[in-house]
């Protein structure tokens, strides 16, 4: 199995200059690297399919209805990779770089889309994303946020409507029945995407503390922690962007 610590590099100089310094020191090495990984890999992938997207748009190559349909795949993709890595943490150092690149592609498909509706959009997302995390990361590091039994179960319960509501929908769907909260597109179907939105920022908070609490000098481990964030993270763009889809319509 790939453990970030088996780098040669990391551990002929790195570890021997680490000498008297403990365990943490050590683990947030490796967490970090694993992040900045998953990070890089998400970033290249939303770019790199974002230019390939529009170079063959751009000469009648593909259609946009190819690229929703590439967009779902990818997505599919995604998810069942994270259910994998759930059921199989110890494949994490394998799974999670994939997650990151099938994601990648997944948001940056989503962005595409709907940057051809409402110009602009895809880097307003980016970066209401950015500062929500940021607010949410220096909120636990300030005390502000504090994950408690009680935090986690109101965000527990808030993923459960979420989760029920959505799973009404689908089977309402047959009977040819939809929920307004899910398909409005105007102030309701923004206060349930405000909502999910809410949620996800919450629940990122809560993979800080896993991070903050549970980093080891195991490289699966800390894989599969920053699989977590990243997870997270993803959700939270892809809210951030129904958000600004649904609030863009109403002008």
């Amino acid at each position: 199995m790939i453990n970030i610590l088996s780098n040669p590099f990391l551990q002929t100089k790195q570890l021997k200059s680490i000498g008297t310094r403990n365990t943490k020191t050590t683990s947030s090495v490796s967490l970090t690297t694993a992040i900045l990984s998953l990070f890089t890999l998400t970033v290249v992938s939303y770019i790199s399919f974002w230019i390939l997207c529009n170079e063959l748009i751009s000469s009648n190559d593909l259609a946009l209805s190819d690229i929703k349909n590439f967009t779902l795949v990818s997505g599919i993709i995604s998810l069942v990779i994270t259910f994998l890595s759930y059921y199989k943490s110890e494949f994490s150092s394998f799974l999670a770089p994939l997650y990151a690149v099938f994601s990648g592609v997944f948001i940056s498909g989503l962005s595409f889309v709907a940057q051809e509706k409402f110009p602009g959009i895809a880097m307003l997302t980016v970066e209401i994303t950015l500062a929500t995390f940021i607010v949410v990361y220096l909120g636990y590091k300030l005390g502000i946020i504090k994950v408690s039994q009680k935090f986690k179960a109101i965000v527990y319960t808030m993923i459960g409507v979420i989760s029920l509501i959505y799973l009404l929908s689908f089977v309402l769907m047959f009977f040819e029945i939809k929920i307004p909260l899910i398909h409005d597109t105007g102030i309701g179907g923004v206060i349930w995407s405000l909502f999910i939105m809410i949620t996800a920022s919450f629940h990122l908070a809560i993979d800080i503390d896993k991070i903050e609490k549970y980093s080891s000098s195991d490289g699966d481990k800390n894989w599969s922690l920053a699989l977590g964030l990243m997870v997270s993270l993803i959700w939270l763009y892809i809210s951030t962007l129904k958000v600004v889809s649904r609030i863009s319509s109403l002008k």
